[in-house]
């Protein structure tokens, strides 16, 4: 229906290993590939505490777990996968992005990728310059350094499926996405995205997903032209079990699948400000400042990855 396309309302239960199995006993069975980003990859702004990165924490899952993950999935099913285009909107623009998505909140799921991949997220980013004085409504002279504190993963599990040959997700930065009024973590922020891949995709299948170099020139999110140089990208071919995350200020792309199928599921780590680290003005405080740190691309978004 047009005011629940993606049928959030249908209910959705995760695999039995989701709540039978300590997370933290898979942490020694996993390992981490740094990736090396192409020139300029980070669309600007940032935050003063973090380096943008890009890491593959291979082994989160294991096969049987990729599988069972499937299976409840598939059980519910997938529709057209919309694009936000900001203020709470979703188009379907299959020029653009062209694949399936099946879209469920489920905390128990989330909770049990953070007790695996835990060790790999910066647990605090500083916001703000730190080495500033600035005064309240008051007149009173405080610090404008803040700290940010790893909350969570979000909730809102978006579980993608190429299945044909030439779909894909043409470049874009990822919007933050916040948490609206009346959640119980209302105004945290997403920094950075977790996207699980759930099965094997050869490389001669294309479907990586692509980090961009400098050679791409972007306008809010899409690729309008190139600016000459080689085409440089730095892939990440999907591996089932493993897990992508990257800062969201990096372009990148959902390279296009030339054959088999692709499953993946997207989320994000979710911070906010942490009490004991200093200040941010007013409500909303948190957004008001990733939104200037990372170059305005702040949005209210739930918008998938590649």
């Amino acid at each position: 229906e047009a005011s629940d396309p993606d049928r959030m309302a249908e209910p959705w239960d995760p695999p039995k290993f989701v709540a039978s199995k300590d997370p933290v006993s898979q942490r020694p069975r996993t390992t981490v590939e740094e990736l090396a980003l192409p020139a300029r990859c980070s669309r600007g702004g940032g935050f003063p505490g973090l380096q943008s990165f890009a890491k593959v924490i291979h082994g989160v899952l294991e096969p049987e777990e990729c599988l069972s993950l499937l299976e409840c999935v598939n059980a519910k099913g997938f529709t057209p996968a919309l694009v936000n285009i900001g203020g709470g909107t979703q188009i379907f623009d299959p020029g653009y992005r062209d694949s399936s998505r099946c879209v469920v909140d489920n905390p128990e799921l989330t909770a049990y990728l953070l007790g695996v991949i835990r060790p790999h997220l910066p647990e605090t980013i500083r916001v703000g310059e730190g080495d500033k004085d600035v005064r309240d409504a008051e007149g009173g002279l405080k610090n404008s350094a803040a700290v940010m504190r790893l909350l969570d993963l979000n909730e809102r599990c978006r579980f993608l499926c190429y299945h044909k040959p030439g779909q894909a997700f043409d470049a874009h930065c990822d919007g933050a996405y916040t948490r609206p009024r009346g959640h119980p973590e209302e105004g945290a922020v997403s920094v950075v995205t977790v996207q699980l891949y759930l099965n094997d995709v050869p490389s001669q299948h294309g479907g990586a997903t692509s980090f961009l170099g400098d050679d791409h020139l972007l306008r809010g999110g899409r690729v309008f032209g190139k600016m000459g140089g080689g085409g440089k990208k730095v892939r990440c071919q999907p591996r089932g079990g493993s897990v992508l995350i990257f800062t969201q200020d990096l372009y990148h792309e959902g390279s296009r699948l030339t054959g088999g199928v692709k499953y993946a599921l997207r989320t994000e780590a979710m911070y906010r400000r942490d009490e004991g680290g200093g200040a941010l003005n007013g409500e909303g405080g948190e957004w008001k400042v990733l939104e200037k740190l990372s170059g305005g691309a702040v949005a209210a978004s739930d918008g998938s990855g590649g």
